[in-house]
């Protein structure tokens, strides 16, 4: 399996009160990295740690894909707690697309003088990336294209020794160039096992222009390619598994 593995913090979508909104663990050669921080997630941590299921100090980065209450709600709790409770610092990651809007949302978390001095401690720094490499460790974090009703990102985790990677669709229609775009980065690092997980909605409306549906996916995704994804923000529970990538795809 190599060096990368996942967990799920939660699966479900923004109006899923009696479970945790979508998010997920990646844990890397270059650390752990959260992925979306809804408005139920960080109780959904703390009640993970308590049963020592993860350890909050080590989530040092934080991927966001958008700017959605169910993606970021809490990410003020965590970014507090972490600073103030366990003194630890956190660098949140982003496409540039979000980033001016994220800077904006935690303005009063970092907050900066005129000449450029902070006035309280700056607690987390806020990095904009389309391919961040790490060459002592072989990893690269990749944002990906996704199309929603606001600007979203998905992200790739890659593993370029063990040749090992994890996508995480963001909330997203399908699309064939979503489709393109990832088999390509596969087959560029020559990627041998993945998980891939994708946005998924019963509500079978792709007019809506906002998250994948049967009939949106049926039309976008050839047989391999759907054969591999695993779906989530809906109310079936995420079974976790990686798999081979055939070679049709």
């Amino acid at each position: 399996m190599g060096r990368l593995n996942l967990k799920v913090i939660g699966h479900g979508g923004a109006f899923d009160y009696n479970m945790p909104n979508s998010s997920f663990l990646v844990e890397t050669a270059y650390g752990k990295w959260l992925v979306d921080c809804g408005y139920n997630i960080f109780s959904t941590l703390k009640k993970m740690e308590t049963n020592k299921e993860i350890d909050i100090s080590t989530i040092r980065n934080i991927f966001i894909t958008h700017m959605d209450d169910d993606h970021i709600g809490s990410l003020k709790t965590l970014l507090y707690y972490r600073y103030f409770i366990l003194n630890e610092f956190t660098n949140i990651y982003c496409s540039p697309e979000i980033q001016a809007e994220l800077n904006y949302y935690l303005k009063d978390i970092n907050k900066e003088s005129a000449n450029g001095e902070f006035i309280s401690a700056k607690i987390c720094n806020v990095i904009p990336i389309t391919t961040l490499k790490n060459t002592m460790f072989d990893f690269i974090v990749k944002t990906t294209t996704a199309i929603h009703h606001t600007p979203t990102s998905g992200v790739m985790f890659i593993d370029n020794k063990y040749k090992t990677a994890i996508w995480i669709s963001g909330d997203t229609i399908a699309s064939k160039d979503i489709m393109s775009e990832v088999v390509n980065t596969l087959k560029e690092y020559s990627i041998k096992e993945v998980i891939l997980l994708h946005d998924f909605s019963y509500w079978d409306e792709p007019k809506l222009n906002v998250h994948a549906c049967n009939t949106n996916i049926n039309c976008e995704y050839n047989k391999e390619f759907k054969n591999m994804l695993i779906y989530y923000h809906n109310k079936e529970k995420v079974h976790v598994s990686y798999t081979n990538i055939p070679m049709e795809v």
